[in-house]
């Protein structure tokens, strides 16, 4: 299913895009492809049209949103296997302030059941922005795109994914016991950066890392270094820090 608004006149007029949107019953991916390229988008179905989290009903599709730090070819070869559509976005190697020209772009995977729950869909896009790296404050349901600029990868045959939900277990820490001056931290955070992931994916750990050092008051550059300097990389590789870069931002600005 798609979801899409019929006004195509401005997209940057986000007071034009809360009402009469549209949503239909699909497996026509190519179809999908050329709504996602012409008209306002979301995977969310909202009762009346009307977009908001209270009218949330249902998705089958996920949305995730690259903006910085992750290179498009790496995400087309990670979901390769997956049934997903990838197209670029208006921002898309253009530098913006002082930001390198990074790939920009937005991935629709496929679900391989309906989600009929606000909080099951939430948590279940932020699981796969944590996952793959995307921007984990686009992750709301009341979510809405703007057109993509070209779609570069389409697989329709590829597999569907599992309806699968955060879990960053974030207790109670009480973050004025810790400052980047004084070099402390939570004691979690420096095992990771001393003895490595422990099993966990690296993503997860940065992610965790940026999550908690930023609360600490740790700014993301001091965070980014400290997590280069530890067993968590795999290696020292331009991709690999631009990896772990995205991971501690969106850590920083999760709010759960």
């Amino acid at each position: 299913m798609i979801t899409y608004h019929p006004d195509t006149r401005d997209h940057t007029k986000e007071e034009m895009y809360y009402r009469f949107f549209r949503s239909g019953e699909t497996k026509d991916i190519d179809l999908m492809a050329s709504i996602i390229s012409k008209y306002t988008n979301s995977p969310i179905v909202w009762k009346d049209g009307r977009r908001s989290k209270t009218n949330f009903l249902k998705c089958d599709w996920i949305a995730l949103d690259f903006d910085n730090g992750i290179f498009i070819k790496d995400i087309i070869d990670a979901l390769k296997d997956t049934k997903h559509i990838i197209g670029t976005t208006r921002n898309h190697q253009i530098s913006k302030e002082n930001e390198l020209p990074w790939d920009r772009f937005r991935v629709w995977i496929k679900l391989e059941k309906e989600i009929t729950s606000l909080v099951e869909y939430e948590e279940c896009v932020k699981f796969y922005a944590i996952k793959f790296g995307s921007d984990i404050a686009a992750t709301d349901g009341a979510r809405k795109f703007r057109p993509c600029k070209e779609i570069v990868s389409i697989n329709k045959e590829g597999k569907e994914v599992e309806v699968k939900r955060i879990e960053i277990n974030t207790k109670p820490v009480n973050y004025t016991r810790f400052s980047a001056e004084k070099q402390t931290m939570p004691v979690f955070i420096k095992n990771y950066l001393t003895y490595g992931t422990s099993g966990e994916s690296r993503n997860r750990v940065c992610f965790k890392c940026g999550l908690h050092l930023s609360r600490s008051g740790y700014s993301i550059d001091q965070i980014i270094d400290m997590i280069m300097s530890s067993p968590i990389p795999i290696n020292q590789s331009n991709t690999v820090r631009n990896e772990v870069r995205s991971a501690v931002i969106n850590g920083s600005k999760y709010t759960g």
